[in-house]
């Protein structure tokens, strides 16, 4: 769920003295779903993750589709005495 707001319409010319603003808010909803693979070796810090199916979906026909790859640091042995 997201919440927007802002104004609408400023600026124009000033001479013709038609800057005429509006508000707005609207919220929105919405989920997203992603399919992939993560590799992640033993005894190495470094995982490797690629998702080649994310679609983002919500009101008001949104609806976003990309792939993705990322490569992720472990750090829970490092942090256990934190």
């Amino acid at each position: 769920m997201d919440y927007s707001r802002g104004l609408l319409g400023t600026g124009g010319w000033p001479e013709v003295n038609n800057n005429t603003s509006e508000y707005f808010n609207s919220f929105y909803f919405g989920g997203k779903f992603s399919l992939g693979l993560r590799i992640a070796p033993n005894g190495k810090r470094l995982a490797y993750e690629i998702r080649p199916l994310n679609l983002q979906f919500g009101n008001k026909g949104f609806v976003l589709g990309y792939l993705m790859f990322g490569i992720d640091i472990k750090l829970g042995k490092y942090l256990e005495n934190w």
